[in-house]
């Protein structure tokens, strides 16, 4: 026999009785267990009838209940009252229990979601536990990296410190070097120009030597010219006035040409 609650219990006998009542108001009397679950079935044909042992069980108390009356009409309709509102507590109490039994099944299926959202959530959280060690372990290495990069920084700008003192340094020997290449731009011009008139009195004094070495080469050949006449005078005169017979002719050429100025002898 299966074990019921005290609510289902009371819930079966007022049942059990409202049949056996039902049967008297009929002019008829609860014979048996069967008898009165066919009464039962017909009152609520849809509700689960239960155990048979159980109807006779609490039809042997409604005859106990009913001999322990005599009869007693007020009895009869009191019990009659008691079982219906028996009845009507059972309804209740099966109404309520359905609606437990359903508000249970919704918290279930409530709690059953939430168990999946914890899952989830627990799942969320090992997943941002995992991604805060890893943005952790990556803000530390920005850091680091960013005290490195400070470091560079600060080297940096102490080299570019120094290279504008150099910067500065280098303008100034631009700027001395820019007044010194103007100067001697300017000396250029000057030896320049002065180059051009050298050229010029160059190119001058060339031209006049080429025509005094011209003028100098035509006397020379003139002079030669000359001096072979002379030569070929004396030598005519000499033969004709002054050679005698056995006389050296040759040793007298140079007394001619010292004398040619004067009169011959």
């Amino acid at each position: 026999m299966p074990k019921l609650t005290e609510v289902e219990i009371a819930a079966r006998k007022s049942f059990v009785y409202a049949a056996c009542d039902a049967l008297l108001a009929q002019d008829e009397s609860p014979r048996s267990a069967s008898h009165v679950r066919a009464e039962m079935q017909r009152m609520r044909p849809h509700e689960a009838l239960g155990d048979t042992k159980y109807v006779h069980l609490f039809l042997s108390e409604w005859r106990r209940d009913r001999e322990a009356s005599d009869g007693d009409a007020a009895t009869v309709i009191s019990s009659a009252l008691v079982h219906a509102l028996r009845t009507e507590l059972h309804a209740q109490a099966v109404k309520a229990k359905a609606e437990c039994d359903a508000r249970l099944d919704g918290m279930l299926v409530d709690a059953q979601e939430l168990l999946g959202l914890n899952s989830k959530l627990e799942e969320q959280i090992a997943q941002l536990e995992v991604d805060v060690a890893l943005r952790t372990s990556e803000r530390d290495e920005a850091l680091g990296a960013l005290v490195e990069c400070r470091t560079h920084l600060e080297s940096s700008q102490a080299a570019l410190a120094d290279a504008r003192v150099r910067q500065e340094a280098t303008a100034v020997q631009l700027a001395a070097a820019a007044a010194e290449r103007a100067d001697l731009e300017t000396k250029c011009a000057t030896w320049q120009d002065a180059a051009r008139d050298g050229v010029q009195v160059t190119e001058r004094l060339r031209t006049e030597l080429d025509a005094a070495l011209t003028a100098t080469k035509d006397a020379i050949e003139r002079a030669t010219a000359a001096e072979a006449a002379a030569e070929e005078l004396r030598a005519t005169t000499a033969s004709r006035r002054f050679l005698k017979p056995g006389r050296n002719v040759a040793s007298k050429p140079q007394r001619f040409k010292h004398g040619l100025s004067g009169p011959p002898r």
